[in-house]
C-alpha cells in the first residue's frame, strides 16, 4: 500500500518496529451528532453512560442525517448547544449546508460572529476554489460528502491527492465517514471518523485490526473457522476468541469492545505510518473517532475494555 506524504509530519523513531499493543487504559474518541444528541446535557450524558476518563468527544452538526430525514437544524440553536457544552468538547464543527458551499460558508462566518471557532466543512462536489478560500483562512479543515464515492476509490484518490496538495504546509484534515481503510491509511489524514467500527453489533461482521499486516480481518459472529485461524491475535487484544465463535456466548458489550480496542490499534497503526501531523495548539495527529448513534454501544465498549485491561 502506498504511502502518500501530503503534510507536514514528524515522524517516530523506528515506528514499525515498535510492535507491542498499544498503552493500557486509552481513551476512547468518540464522534456525537447534533442531530441525535442535540436535546442531551453532555455532563450527565457522560456521568451517566461512562467513567472517567471521559471519551474525547467530536461534535458533528449531523446535517447528513438531518438531510436524508428531512430535518432542518436551527443555527441558533446549535450554537446554544455548543455554548452549554463547549468544555466537554474537543472539536465541533460547522452547520454545513451540502450541495451549497456559499450557505456553509455564511453558517461558518454567523457562529464565529457568535464566539465560536467552527470546524469549516468542504465537499466533494465543490470547487478547488472554495478549498483555497478555507486553506488561507484555516489549519483544520473537514472533508465532507466523500460516503457517496467511497465505492470508487479511482476516482476519489486522485482528487484527494489533489486536496492535500493544496493544503501541504499550511492546513490539515478531518476526514467525515472515512470508512474505507483504504482512503483512511493511504492519506495523512490529522483525523477521521468512522461507523464501521459497530458493524460488529449490526451485521454480525467483526473487525479485527493486525498490526502486523497494517489491515483489517472481517470474522463472522458464529464462525468457529474464522476465530479459530486469528484466535491469536483476538487474545492479543485481550479477548477470548470463544466468545465470538460460540454463538451461545455473544455479547454485545464483548463485541463493542473488541471493535473499539481493534480501532484503537488501527489509529496507532496509521500514527506510526504517517507520523505526528502537526497543528498549532493541538495535540498531533491521527486521530481516529468512532461514530455511532447509539450511546449504549459506546457506553459498552468502555466497560469491556476495562474487563479486558485495556
Amino acid at each position: 500500500m502506498t504511502r502518500i506524504p501530503l503534510v507536514d509530519v514528524v515522524m517516530p523513531h523506528n515506528a514499525f518496529a515498535q510492535q507491542a499493543l498499544a498503552p493500557r487504559g486509552r481513551q476512547l474518541r468518540i464522534l456525537l451528532s447534533y442531530h441525535y444528541f442535540g436535546r442531551e446535557d453532555l455532563d450527565a450524558l457522560l456521568a451517566k453512560h461512562f467513567t472517567e476518563p471521559y471519551p474525547e468527544i467530536f461534535l458533528d452538526s449531523g446535517a447528513f442525517s438531518a438531510k436524508t430525514q428531512g430535518v432542518t437544524i436551527n443555527i441558533q440553536d446549535y450554537i446554544a448547544f455548543i455554548k452549554r457544552n463547549q468544555h466537554r468538547l474537543t472539536t465541533y464543527s460547522v452547520l454545513d449546508v451540502i450541495g451549497n458551499a456559499a450557505a456553509t460558508r455564511e453558517n461558518q462566518a454567523r457562529m464565529e460572529d457568535a464566539g465560536l471557532a467552527p470546524l469549516p466543512c468542504w465537499h466533494a462536489g465543490e470547487t478547488w476554489d472554495d478549498l483555497e478560500f478555507y486553506v488561507e483562512r484555516y489549519p483544520y479543515i473537514a472533508i465532507g460528502g466523500m460516503v457517496p464515492y467511497l465505492r470508487f476509490p479511482k476516482k476519489l484518490i486522485p482528487w484527494l491527492v489533489r486536496a492535500f496538495q493544496i493544503a501541504k504546509g499550511r492546513s490539515v484534515f478531518h476526514g467525515f465517514g472515512a470508512t474505507s481503510w483504504r482512503i483512511a491509511s493511504m492519506v495523512p489524514w490529522y483525523s477521521v471518523d468512522s461507523s464501521t467500527w459497530a458493524s460488529g453489533v449490526r451485521y454480525g461482521l467483526v473487525n479485527v485490526f493486525d498490526y502486523r499486516a497494517g489491515k483489517f480481518h472481517t470474522l463472522r459472529l458464529g464462525n468457529a473457522q474464522d476465530w479459530a485461524t486469528h484466535g491469536k491475535l483476538v487474545r492479543q487484544l485481550g479477548f477470548d476468541p470463544q466468545d465470538f465463535a460460540d454463538r451461545s456466548r455473544n455479547k454485545r458489550e464483548t463485541i463493542c469492545g473488541l471493535c473499539a480496542v481493534s480501532f484503537m490499534e488501527a489509529e496507532r497503526w496509521l500514527q506510526a505510518r504517517h507520523g505526528h501531523i502537526v497543528m498549532p495548539q493541538r495535540e498531533p495527529g491521527l486521530r481516529l473517532y468512532l461514530a455511532n448513534p447509539q450511546m449504549k454501544d459506546y457506553t459498552l465498549a468502555q466497560q469491556a475494555m476495562r474487563k479486558a485491561g485495556r
